[in-house]
């Protein structure tokens, strides 16, 4: 365990003050501990012996990507590259530290790099420390996303599981047991998106517990749901194994993890088997190929069943969207688009289009496409979000390849969630990203009756758009190639009878009446797929 390790290493470093790997291990468990400051004491006493190891690097990389210092951490990984080209988590972080930052000019030969190690390993019993999340969204093929995550999920996990139970938990009623396992129980896009559907559970049906890896910060709506009967349990201070015995001694009919390979997960308390059955949900779009995971809960449109071959866990539907989503609110739409312009700093006399998905998503034939489109709509700006002033530069610098005036990308900078709901407002059309889509953010547009663009997808991750806008009966704005993409974006400037046709199945009060936006159906539909995993 975490203790006699790290008395284990502290032991060596007493023998001998420059002991690496005790170095390393000790900068490694302070880092997981969240002990950054100790962490990088460690890692900066390793460096000091003259080391070149790739694992020393690779260690403070993902110490300082922690600290979102990304710079130094891209700089860390390509040390460690150049000290071992192999070096698996360094190759990983490294594409998406390129793409987070649009340096586009790296990605083709990461990505072979990454394609060639995983491969390699296809036919061996090892695993991968290469983190499949990224390959999502730079890649369309199911393969090698099935692959990522199957040595991903094969490097982090061993064979092992729970005793099972001799007596379970005495039942009082036929309520049904459910828990959901997350970090995210808080102001989060997941939470965003579920929080109105899991208010309207049916908890004299069932019994349902949160179970979360984070210190809770209970807002207004949990309170609610505890006030209603649902349980809560905090585990972020108890170790995998022991938040597996406590979950265990709840004695669930099923588990659901709404994290998936996304960061800070916590999948190895899965991998004991707390729970008969386990299923993943809204918060990974993509397999992940382990057995701790029984199920993937989705829809005929985003995951059909002949995706299976890719996924271990059984491929489950609901009936329409997967996507819980609130009620459409009208208090983002008082705002009117004239006045977020004003405030915004975007022109009042041009067609803006607007992306507002994270920019790692941006592949550059995403990019290429959007400048292709801002050179025939002349008269239009494209407002494009990026966490990292670099990555927007980058973007920027692409758009003088094209002949376009620099000054026509406009940076949409991080702010409030409840500001960014106002803002989309002042948008025009918003273009969608492929091979991965918007997922909360495609929501997020639809309801504040802005239309969204999308490219079909060949993965999960690449059809959620498609899912979304099929239920609100807005199938022509998805299509089936990047020219199909372009010809869309330029009709929607210049055909007002089409653009004013689809504007009209926006409007909140349609908006309003639509299934995808009643989260009461939702849960229902939700409930009843749960009563058949569990008979």
């Amino acid at each position: 365990d975490r203790i006699s390790a790290k008395s284990a290493y502290e032991a060596a470093l007493e023998q001998d003050p420059e002991h690496l790997p005790a170095l390393i291990n000790l900068a490694t468990l302070a880092r997981s501990a969240g002990e950054l400051q100790e962490s990088r004491i460690l890692y900066d006493r390793a460096i000091a012996t003259g080391s070149q190891s790739a694992d020393l690097y690779y260690g403070r990389g993902c110490l300082f990507e922690i600290e979102d210092n990304l710079k130094d951490a891209l700089q860390d990984y390509q040390k460690a590259l150049s000290f071992n080209p192999e070096h698996s988590g360094a190759l990983g972080r490294s594409l998406h530290l390129n793409q987070l930052l649009c340096r586009w000019h790296e990605l083709p030969s990461l990505t072979r790099r990454v394609e060639h190690a995983l491969f390699s390993l296809e036919a061996t019993s090892q695993g991968s420390e290469i983190p499949p999340h990224p390959l999502i969204a730079t890649t369309a093929d199911n393969h090698l996303i099935s692959l990522a995550n199957e040595l991903y999920a094969r490097g982090r996990f061993s064979k092992t599981q729970l005793p099972e139970k001799q007596e379970s938990r005495a039942r009082t009623s036929d309520k049904g047991r459910i828990g959901y396992l997350s970090s995210d129980f808080f102001e989060h896009a997941t939470m965003r998106l579920f929080r109105e559907a899991l208010l309207s559970h049916d908890l004299n049906a069932y019994e349902v517990h949160f179970i979360s890896y984070t210190e809770w910060t209970i807002d207004s709506s949990m309170e609610e749901l505890r006030a209603k009967g649902a349980q809560f349990h905090d585990v972020s201070q108890l170790t995998d194994l022991a938040a597996a015995e406590l979950i265990q001694s709840l004695d669930l009919d099923l588990l659901i993890d709404l994290k998936g390979f996304t960061r800070d997960n916590r999948l190895g308390i899965l991998n004991f088997r707390p729970c008969k059955k386990q299923a993943t949900f809204l918060g990974y779009p993509a397999p992940i190929n382990s057995a701790a995971i029984d199920y993937v809960i989705a829809d005929p449109v985003v995951l059909p069943h002949s995706d299976q071959r890719y996924f271990q866990e059984q491929i489950v539907h609901l009936p329409s969207c997967y996507q819980p989503n609130p009620r459409v609110s009208r208090e983002h739409l008082i705002e009117s688009k004239e006045s977020e312009r004003l405030k915004w700093g975007l022109p009042t006399d041009q067609f803006v289009f607007a992306s507002f998905n994270q920019q790692y998503k941006v592949t550059e034939e995403v990019a290429d496409t959007w400048l292709t489109i801002l050179t025939m709509v002349p008269n239009s700006v494209l407002w494009f979000y990026s966490t990292e002033r670099e990555a927007f530069d980058n973007f920027s610098a692409k758009a003088t390849t094209f002949d376009i005036d620099p000054g026509r990308i406009l940076h949409a900078e991080t702010c409030s969630y409840p500001e960014h709901m106002k803002r989309i407002r002042a948008a025009d059309l918003c273009l969608d990203t492929f091979p991965c889509n918007g997922h909360t953010t495609t929501s997020d547009c639809l309801r504040n009756s802005k239309p969204v663009i999308s490219l079909r997808g060949k993965t999960f991750a690449g059809r959620v758009s498609e899912s979304l806008l099929n239920a609100l009966d807005l199938e022509e704005l998805v299509v089936d190639s990047p020219l199909k993409y372009i010809q869309l974006a330029v009709r929607f400037t210049n055909d007002d009878n089409f653009a004013n046709a689809i504007c009209q199945k926006l409007e909140a009060d349609v908006l309003a009446k639509n299934g995808l936006f009643q989260p009461d159906r939702f849960i229902r539909e939700f409930e009843s797929l749960i009563s058949t995993l569990t008979e």
